[in-house]
């Protein structure tokens, strides 16, 4: 499967989408990254635990691959950036697992790196 990665150019800046298609490239580059949202579990719990063993211990290796694998209701989170916290999509359905939280994340992100409108 190809991955598409569009970058926009702003402000003498290029930035993209980091994916974890992209990471090992990005790396590679030593490319600065800068996070815009989390996407992490909803639960309170989950989500505390979830950020401490990736503070602990990366979001790369086997635990940060182990924690993208857990079955349980996701967010998206932009308060990084001063937005909002999703829990729901569009529908008003809770996100089921990492990956629908990533597909509601990314129209979203994209938004705000080619317009600067930030997700409320």
């Amino acid at each position: 499967m190809v991955t598409r990665v569009t970058f926009h150019i702003k402000d003498g800046r290029t930035q993209c989408l980091y994916t974890e298609a992209l990471a090992p490239w990005a790396k590679s580059l030593g490319a600065r990254t800068e996070r815009i949202s989390h996407v992490e579990p909803s639960h309170r719990v989950l989500r505390w635990l979830f950020h401490g063993l990736r503070a602990g211990f990366g979001e790369d290796g086997r635990v940060g691959r182990w924690l993208r694998t857990w079955q349980c209701r996701w967010r998206v989170n932009f308060g990084v950036i001063g937005g909002t916290i999703f829990e729901r999509d569009e529908h008003g359905q809770p996100f089921p697992n990492r990956k629908a939280a990533i597909d509601f994340e990314i129209p979203l992100a994209t938004v705000y790196l080619k317009e600067g409108k930030i997700p409320c």
